[in-house]
Order: structure tokens, then C-alpha cells, then sequence
């Protein structure tokens, strides 16, 4: 198996057909052609590092859809639970739930203004 680079195969295809149309036909041809005619075309070969990185970004791909598909059924199954389902954008400061709790400051008093935070004035 060998390499025919694009350039070379259209330079074919325009001298065969006379108007260098791209037809699939017309381009097998020409390709072909090339591929018989060249001597000093590259040879083609199985890379196993190359097969071996295509693996494992197949896997990663694989993993991450998985986990969506994971988080997504979670969702849905958590939307059950809450009465008349829940909001689509909960409020931050909307009463007690996860979407409702504040996070502690560094003084640690949930609603206060940072240390160091000076009020206006």
C-alpha cells in the first residue's frame, strides 16, 4: 500500500480527463494509475503507537459519554423526588435545598460580608 498525494493524483486526473472534473470514478482512476506508475511513492505501514493512542482516545470518549449519560439519569431521578419537580435555575438565596444553601465566608457566618470588606460610606 502506498501513499499518492492529492496534488499528484489531480495532476492525473486533469491529464486523463481533459477537464480535471472530480468524480469518484475519475479520482479511483487517477489514484490508481499513480499508484502504479510512481516508483518513489511512500510506502504505507501499521503504526501500533498510533493504534494504541486511537485506542485509548476511543476509551476516553467512551468514559466521558458514559458519565453524562450517568449524571443525566441521576437528574432525572433526583427530579422525582422533588414535589412538582424543581426549578430550572434555582435562586442562590432561595430557602433551605442545595441550590438555596449559602457557602460560610472566612469568618464563617453564611451571609456576611468577607473579612476585611469595608461598607460604604
Amino acid at each position: 500500500m502506498v501513499d499518492v498525494p492529492a496534488k499528484l493524483a489531480a495532476r492525473a486526473r486533469l491529464f486523463d480527463t481533459g477537464n480535471g472534473r472530480k468524480t469518484d470514478p475519475a479520482d479511483a482512476r487517477s489514484v490508481a494509475v499513480v499508484a502504479l506508475r510512481t516508483r518513489s511513492l511512500t510506502q504505507v505501514r501499521v503504526d501500533d503507537e498510533l493504534v494504541a493512542l486511537r485506542l485509548l482516545a476511543d476509551w476516553r470518549d467512551e468514559l466521558g459519554r458514559s458519565r453524562t449519560q450517568a449524571v443525566n439519569r441521576l437528574h432525572r431521578l433526583l427530579l422525582g423526588l422533588v414535589p412538582g419537580g424543581a426549578k430550572r435555575f434555582p435562586d442562590r438565596g432561595a430557602g433551605p435545598g442545595v441550590a438555596g444553601q449559602r457557602r460560610p465566608n472566612r469568618r464563617g457566618r453564611p451571609g456576611a460580608p468577607p473579612a476585611g470588606h469595608r461598607a460604604a460610606g
